[in-house]
C-alpha cells in the first residue's frame, strides 16, 4: 500500500533567466556567401546551374545543369551542335575538392536540352586539367618586334604595321586559351607569325609570357597556347581557373 503513496513530478515548464552567447568573428561571419563543398555522390548533389561537361565519343560539350530527379540530368548544351544519344559521361567540379565523373547514357536530345541518366558509377577525378568560361582581358603583340617589317604590305591590301590586338577570352585553361579579339587578328598574320607576347589581365597583376596563335575552327576565335609560362604563373592562372566554376578542360 505504501508503494502506491510514492510522490510524482512531472516538469511543466523551463525558463532561462539569464543567458549568454559568444559569436567569433561576428558579424562579418554572417556575410560570408561560400557554398560548401559537397562531394558528388549521387544526382540530387548536383545544383541548378552549375556548369558542367557532358562527354560523348572524343567529343565534350560545356553545359548547364537545370534540373535532376532521381538519376536523370536535365542540361542546356552551350554549343551549336547537340551530343548524340547513347553512352555518355557527365563532368562536374568543386572547388577545393576536383572533378567528378558521372558515367551513364544521353537518353534525348532537343534544341539545345539534353536529358543524361546516371546508371554507373561516380569517379573521382582530382584537380585534372579545368577551364572556365570567363572574360578576361587579353592582349597580344607581334614578337618579337625588331624582325618584323613594319612597312610590309599583306597580298589581301592589309596593313601590315599593326602589331598589336586587344580581345576578352571565350574560354580559359591553363594548358590554352579562346579569345575573340576586336579588331579580330587577320589570317595571314596568324599564319605568318610564330610567336607572339602574351598579356593576360588576371587580378594583383598581370600574366606575360609568350605564345602561339591560330584561327579556331573558322570561328572569329583565336585558339592561344602558351610557349614559355613559368610554373609560378601556370598556378597562379590554375588557382584563377578553380574559382571561376571550372569544368573539365576541353576545346
Amino acid at each position: 500500500m505504501e508503494e502506491n503513496l510514492q510522490p510524482v513530478f512531472g516538469i511543466e515548464k523551463l525558463y532561462v533567466k539569464d543567458l549568454s552567447v559568444e559569436v567569433p568573428n561576428a558579424p562579418e561571419i554572417f556575410l560570408e556567401r561560400e557554398q560548401p563543398q559537397i562531394e558528388i555522390r549521387n544526382v540530387s548533389d548536383l545544383q541548378a546551374g552549375e556548369l558542367c561537361a557532358v562527354d560523348a565519343g572524343k567529343s565534350s560539350w560545356l553545359a548547364t545543369v537545370m534540373k535532376t530527379k532521381d538519376d536523370q540530368i536535365l542540361l542546356t548544351s552551350h554549343e551549336r551542335q547537340n551530343p548524340p544519344v547513347g553512352v555518355g559521361h557527365v563532368y562536374a567540379y568543386r572547388p577545393g575538392l576536383g572533378g567528378f565523373l558521372l558515367s551513364g547514357r544521353i537518353t534525348k536530345v532537343n534544341r539545345g536540352s539534353l536529358i543524361f541518366r546516371h546508371d554507373g558509377p561516380i569517379d573521382f577525378r582530382g584537380d585534372q586539367h579545368l577551364m572556365a568560361t570567363v572574360a578576361v582581358a587579353v592582349h597580344l603583340r607581334r614578337w618579337p618586334h625588331e624582325e618584323m617589317k613594319l612597312d610590309e604590305k599583306a597580298a589581301n591590301g592589309e596593313d601590315a604595321g599593326i602589331d598589336a590586338f586587344s580581345g576578352f577570352t571565350d574560354r580559359l585553361s591553363d594548358r590554352a586559351l579562346l579569345v575573340r579579339f576586336s579588331p579580330s587578328i587577320p589570317d595571314w598574320m596568324l599564319a605568318r607569325q610564330d610567336y607572339w607576347e602574351m598579356e593576360l589581365e588576371l587580378p594583383e597583376k598581370p600574366l606575360v609570357c609568350r605564345v602561339k596563335a591560330a584561327r579556331y575552327q573558322k570561328t572569329d576565335l583565336c585558339f592561344i597556347r602558351p610557349a614559355d609560362l613559368e610554373s609560378a604563373d601556370r598556378n597562379r592562372l590554375y588557382k584563377f581557373i578553380a574559382a571561376h566554376d571550372p569544368v573539365r578542360e576541353h576545346f
